[in-house]
Protein backbone atom coordinates (compact mmCIF):
# COMPACT_ATOMS: atom_id res chain seq x y z
CA UNK A 1 0.00 0.00 0.00
CA UNK A 2 1.53 3.27 -1.05
CA UNK A 3 2.37 5.68 1.75
CA UNK A 4 0.41 8.86 1.77
CA UNK A 5 2.59 11.94 2.07
CA UNK A 6 0.93 14.97 3.60
CA UNK A 7 2.12 18.23 2.10
CA UNK A 8 2.36 21.08 4.51
CA UNK A 9 0.72 24.21 3.21
CA UNK A 10 2.19 27.51 4.30
CA UNK A 11 -0.46 30.07 4.97
CA UNK A 12 0.17 33.61 3.85
CA UNK A 13 -0.57 36.12 6.56
CA UNK A 14 -1.58 39.51 5.28
CA UNK A 15 -0.98 42.32 7.76
CA UNK A 16 -3.07 45.43 7.76
CA UNK A 17 -1.11 48.64 7.48
CA UNK A 18 -1.92 51.58 9.70
CA UNK A 19 -0.23 54.83 8.72
CA UNK A 20 0.57 57.35 11.46
CA UNK A 21 1.49 60.71 9.95
CA UNK A 22 3.43 63.62 11.41
CA UNK A 23 3.12 66.86 9.41
CA UNK A 24 5.68 69.61 10.04
CA UNK A 25 5.22 72.87 8.11
CA UNK A 26 7.78 75.67 7.92
CA UNK A 27 5.31 78.53 7.74
CA UNK A 28 8.04 81.08 7.04
CA UNK A 29 9.25 79.42 3.85
CA UNK A 30 5.71 78.44 2.86
CA UNK A 31 4.67 82.10 3.05
CA UNK A 32 7.68 83.20 1.00
CA UNK A 33 6.98 80.59 -1.66
CA UNK A 34 3.32 81.52 -2.05
CA UNK A 35 4.17 85.22 -2.25
CA UNK A 36 6.72 84.44 -4.96
CA UNK A 37 4.03 82.56 -6.87
CA UNK A 38 1.50 85.31 -6.09
CA UNK A 39 -1.08 82.81 -4.91
CA UNK A 40 -2.83 82.09 -1.61
CA UNK A 41 -2.76 78.62 -0.18
CA UNK A 42 -5.67 76.83 1.48
CA UNK A 43 -4.08 75.22 4.53
CA UNK A 44 -6.95 72.79 5.10
CA UNK A 45 -6.64 71.53 1.52
CA UNK A 46 -2.86 71.31 1.86
CA UNK A 47 -3.13 69.20 5.01
CA UNK A 48 -5.75 66.92 3.47
CA UNK A 49 -3.70 66.48 0.32
CA UNK A 50 -0.49 65.60 2.17
CA UNK A 51 -2.02 63.36 4.83
CA UNK A 52 -3.04 60.90 2.09
CA UNK A 53 -5.84 59.34 4.13
CA UNK A 54 -3.59 58.36 7.03
CA UNK A 55 -4.01 59.15 10.72
CA UNK A 56 -2.71 62.67 11.31
CA UNK A 57 -1.21 62.29 14.78
CA UNK A 58 0.91 65.46 14.62
CA UNK A 59 0.24 68.63 12.63
CA UNK A 60 2.52 71.57 13.49
CA UNK A 61 3.01 74.95 11.82
CA UNK A 62 6.18 76.90 12.67
CA UNK A 63 6.49 80.65 12.14
CA UNK A 64 7.74 83.98 13.52
CA UNK A 65 6.02 87.33 14.06
CA UNK A 66 7.26 90.89 14.68
CA UNK A 67 8.31 91.88 18.18
CA UNK A 68 5.14 93.94 18.59
CA UNK A 69 1.69 92.45 18.10
CA UNK A 70 0.07 93.01 14.73
CA UNK A 71 -3.71 92.52 14.51
CA UNK A 72 -3.60 91.15 10.97
CA UNK A 73 -0.84 88.71 11.84
CA UNK A 74 -2.72 87.46 14.92
CA UNK A 75 -5.90 87.06 12.86
CA UNK A 76 -3.96 84.93 10.38
CA UNK A 77 -2.55 82.75 13.18
CA UNK A 78 -6.07 82.30 14.55
CA UNK A 79 -7.17 81.08 11.11
CA UNK A 80 -4.24 78.64 10.99
CA UNK A 81 -5.28 77.27 14.39
CA UNK A 82 -8.90 76.92 13.26
CA UNK A 83 -7.65 74.87 10.31
CA UNK A 84 -6.54 72.26 12.83
CA UNK A 85 -2.83 73.03 13.00
CA UNK A 86 -0.82 73.56 16.18
CA UNK A 87 1.05 76.85 15.72
CA UNK A 88 4.54 77.24 17.16
CA UNK A 89 5.42 80.91 17.36
CA UNK A 90 8.64 82.81 17.98
CA UNK A 91 9.06 86.58 18.04
CA UNK A 92 11.55 88.51 15.97
CA UNK A 93 13.98 90.76 17.89
CA UNK A 94 13.27 94.51 18.17
CA UNK A 95 14.02 96.68 15.15
CA UNK A 96 17.72 97.42 15.02
CA UNK A 97 18.80 94.13 16.55
CA UNK A 98 21.04 91.88 14.47
CA UNK A 99 19.99 88.71 16.28
CA UNK A 100 18.53 86.09 13.94
CA UNK A 101 15.49 84.00 14.82
CA UNK A 102 14.42 80.77 13.16
CA UNK A 103 12.33 77.72 13.97
CA UNK A 104 14.81 75.16 12.61
CA UNK A 105 15.78 73.89 16.07
CA UNK A 106 12.15 73.35 17.07
CA UNK A 107 11.34 71.56 13.82
CA UNK A 108 14.43 69.35 14.08
CA UNK A 109 13.57 68.42 17.67
CA UNK A 110 9.96 67.56 16.85
CA UNK A 111 10.88 65.51 13.77
CA UNK A 112 13.38 63.53 15.84
CA UNK A 113 10.88 63.04 18.67
CA UNK A 114 8.27 61.78 16.20
CA UNK A 115 10.82 59.39 14.68
CA UNK A 116 11.56 58.04 18.16
CA UNK A 117 7.89 57.22 18.70
CA UNK A 118 6.67 60.28 20.61
CA UNK A 119 3.25 61.82 20.03
CA UNK A 120 3.49 64.61 22.60
CA UNK A 121 5.82 67.53 22.22
CA UNK A 122 7.15 70.61 23.98
CA UNK A 123 4.48 73.31 24.34
CA UNK A 124 6.77 76.24 25.12
CA UNK A 125 6.11 78.15 21.88
CA UNK A 126 2.56 76.96 21.17
CA UNK A 127 0.32 79.84 20.12
CA UNK A 128 -2.97 80.33 21.94
CA UNK A 129 -5.72 81.48 19.53
CA UNK A 130 -8.10 84.28 20.47
CA UNK A 131 -10.88 82.01 21.72
CA UNK A 132 -8.48 80.34 24.18
CA UNK A 133 -6.45 83.29 25.44
CA UNK A 134 -8.86 83.92 28.31
CA UNK A 135 -8.42 80.40 29.62
CA UNK A 136 -6.03 80.08 32.56
CA UNK A 137 -2.57 79.36 31.24
CA UNK A 138 -0.92 76.12 32.19
CA UNK A 139 2.78 76.67 32.90
CA UNK A 140 4.57 73.98 30.98
CA UNK A 141 7.85 74.44 29.16
CA UNK A 142 8.52 70.78 28.59
CA UNK A 143 6.40 67.67 28.47
CA UNK A 144 6.74 65.32 31.40
CA UNK A 145 9.05 62.34 31.18
CA UNK A 146 6.13 59.93 31.45
CA UNK A 147 4.70 61.28 28.21
CA UNK A 148 8.02 60.79 26.50
CA UNK A 149 8.38 57.13 27.36
CA UNK A 150 9.73 55.20 24.40
CA UNK A 151 9.72 51.49 23.77
CA UNK A 152 13.01 50.79 21.91
CA UNK A 153 11.61 47.76 20.09
CA UNK A 154 8.97 49.77 18.25
CA UNK A 155 11.01 52.64 16.83
CA UNK A 156 9.36 53.87 13.66
CA UNK A 157 6.42 51.59 14.38
CA UNK A 158 4.50 53.17 17.25
CA UNK A 159 0.84 53.90 17.75
CA UNK A 160 -1.21 57.03 18.26
CA UNK A 161 -2.60 55.56 21.46
CA UNK A 162 0.61 56.72 23.13
CA UNK A 163 -0.98 60.16 23.24
CA UNK A 164 -3.33 58.94 25.95
CA UNK A 165 -0.61 57.17 27.87
CA UNK A 166 -2.00 53.73 27.09
CA UNK A 167 0.00 50.66 26.22
CA UNK A 168 0.86 49.55 22.73
CA UNK A 169 -1.78 47.58 20.80
CA UNK A 170 -1.47 43.82 20.82
CA UNK A 171 -2.95 43.31 17.36
CA UNK A 172 -0.13 41.47 15.63
CA UNK A 173 -1.95 41.61 12.31
CA UNK A 174 -1.59 45.40 12.07
CA UNK A 175 1.62 46.98 10.83
CA UNK A 176 2.12 50.50 12.15
CA UNK A 177 3.91 52.71 9.65
CA UNK A 178 5.09 56.18 10.69
CA UNK A 179 5.46 58.85 8.02
CA UNK A 180 7.06 62.27 8.58
CA UNK A 181 6.05 64.92 6.05
CA UNK A 182 8.08 68.14 6.11
CA UNK A 183 6.86 71.15 4.13
CA UNK A 184 9.32 73.78 2.81
CA UNK A 185 12.23 72.78 5.07
CA UNK A 186 15.51 74.66 5.37
CA UNK A 187 18.81 73.02 4.44
CA UNK A 188 19.63 72.69 8.15
CA UNK A 189 16.95 70.01 8.47
CA UNK A 190 18.77 67.60 6.15
CA UNK A 191 20.44 65.85 9.10
CA UNK A 192 17.34 65.23 11.28
CA UNK A 193 15.48 64.03 8.17
CA UNK A 194 18.30 61.56 7.48
CA UNK A 195 18.17 60.47 11.12
CA UNK A 196 14.42 59.83 10.84
CA UNK A 197 15.13 57.60 7.84
CA UNK A 198 17.69 55.65 9.85
CA UNK A 199 15.11 55.14 12.61
CA UNK A 200 12.72 53.46 10.18
CA UNK A 201 10.38 56.37 9.47
CA UNK A 202 9.29 57.16 5.92
CA UNK A 203 10.24 60.77 5.21
CA UNK A 204 8.57 62.99 2.63
CA UNK A 205 9.57 66.58 1.85
CA UNK A 206 7.24 68.90 -0.03
CA UNK A 207 8.30 72.17 -1.64
CA UNK A 208 7.74 74.40 -4.66
CA UNK A 209 10.47 73.37 -7.14
CA UNK A 210 13.08 74.84 -4.81
CA UNK A 211 16.53 74.40 -6.41
CA UNK A 212 18.20 75.02 -3.03
CA UNK A 213 16.61 71.86 -1.64
CA UNK A 214 19.00 69.39 -3.27
CA UNK A 215 20.46 68.22 0.06
CA UNK A 216 16.95 67.87 1.44
CA UNK A 217 15.90 65.83 -1.59
CA UNK A 218 18.85 63.48 -1.01
CA UNK A 219 18.05 63.13 2.71
CA UNK A 220 14.36 62.30 2.39
CA UNK A 221 12.91 59.10 0.98
CA UNK A 222 10.40 60.97 -1.19
CA UNK A 223 9.96 64.48 -2.55
CA UNK A 224 6.74 66.20 -3.63
CA UNK A 225 6.64 69.22 -5.94
CA UNK A 226 3.75 71.29 -4.63
CA UNK A 227 3.88 73.64 -7.61
CA UNK A 228 2.19 70.96 -9.71
CA UNK A 229 -0.81 70.68 -7.39
CA UNK A 230 -4.01 72.57 -8.19
CA UNK A 231 -6.05 71.44 -5.19
CA UNK A 232 -4.18 73.38 -2.49
CA UNK A 233 -4.94 76.93 -3.58
CA UNK A 234 -7.60 79.45 -2.66
CA UNK A 235 -9.44 80.96 -5.60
Amino acid sequence: MPRTVKKSQKSVIKRRERRIIGLFIDGINLDRATKRLQRKIALTSLVQSLSMGGELAVCRYYTVIPNEDDARQLAFLDAVSRAGLTVLLKRLPPIGSTRKVSTNLEMASDITAFALGCSKFCEEYVYRPADKRKEPSRPQSFVSSSRLSINPRILGNTDKSLEKGSTLPTDKDTLIKRIAIIVCPEQELAYPISLANELGVDTVTADFSNPRARNIMKSSAKWIDLSTSESIWRD
